[in-house]
């Protein structure tokens, strides 16, 4: 995903937060990996204070097996990749 995402520095060891470096709606990356069958958070959620927000995943994996992470970030990878060109895309017709 090059400088798409970043992660945090955080080593907690049961979820890592990854940040959007560029134009993506954290919920509509959510909403289509769950219906692939991938849970993870949007990190947009968590902000009271909306004017201050920054769109990401908050990704628990302490309960995935390993055998299941590497399709799942994937799948997590293509919703990203498609919500971004959406966004370029609507940004262009706006503009």
């Amino acid at each position: 995903l090059g400088d798409l995402v970043s992660p945090s520095d955080g080593h907690a060891g049961l979820q890592i937060v990854y940040r959007f470096n560029q134009p993506v709606d954290d919920t509509m990356v959510v909403a289509q990996s769950l219906a692939e069958g991938v849970v993870c958070r949007p990190l947009s959620m968590y902000y009271i204070d909306q004017s201050r927000r920054q769109p990401g995943l908050n990704l628990g994996f302490a309960a995935v097996p390993e055998a299941r992470i590497r399709p799942a970030v994937h799948t997590l990878a293509s919703a990203i990749e498609r919500e971004h060109a959406r966004m370029l895309q609507r940004a262009a017709q706006r503009g």
